[in-house]
């Protein structure tokens, strides 16, 4: 039960919010649905070192300098998995068009990685974007957001919303 939950439970809970710069958190009085047993297991404490969950205990758990989080008996589940995302298209940024503008595409593919993150999504299924980059560097450690996996580039027939060929300097002609 202990591994399937320690395996299960790699997710923020849905209404806490702990630091990202905190060594180690504590989460206490939480409920843990794991996603694999029909079952919520009531009162727990889980220590989270780093980011990734150490040890799941019937029991207070006690670690030196953690941030302690009382949950108040709402529910940790596992991380949520978005399974079509567009990570890096923002407000219309297509390639093709003659406003893109690939810095500003990832500055903006960064944040929504953060809100992902922020709202329990551990993992997505990019549908149609140029971001294994993005992926690898995820992978690698070099910045924090979702679990990627992507798609590639877009399949779409011509004319459809990703064909790009449609896409001018000079607006109001095909």
């Amino acid at each position: 039960m202990n591994k399937a939950i320690k395996l299960s439970a790699v997710a923020l809970s849905c209404s806490i919010a702990f630091s990202a710069s905190a060594a180690s958190t504590i989460i206490s009085n939480v409920n843990i649905f794991n996603g694999v047993d029909n079952k919520l297991y009531e009162n727990h404490h889980v220590l989270i070192v780093d980011n990734k969950i150490e040890k799941i205990s019937t029991q207070p758990i006690q670690a030196d300098d953690a941030t302690v989080v009382d949950a108040g008996g709402k529910t940790m589940i596992p991380g949520l998995i978005d399974m079509h995302s567009h990570l890096c298209i923002q407000e219309g940024m297509l390639v093709g068009r003659d406003d893109y503008d690939q810095m500003a595409m990832g500055a903006r593919t960064y944040v929504s990685m953060q809100q992902y993150l922020e709202q329990g999504f551990t993992t997505a299924r990019d549908a149609g974007c140029n971001i294994l980059g993005v992926a690898k560097a995820v992978n690698n450690g070099l910045i924090d957001g979702p679990r990627i996996y992507p798609s590639g580039g877009f399949l779409s027939q011509t004319g459809g919303h990703a064909d790009t060929d449609s896409f001018n300097d000079q607006p109001g002609r095909v």
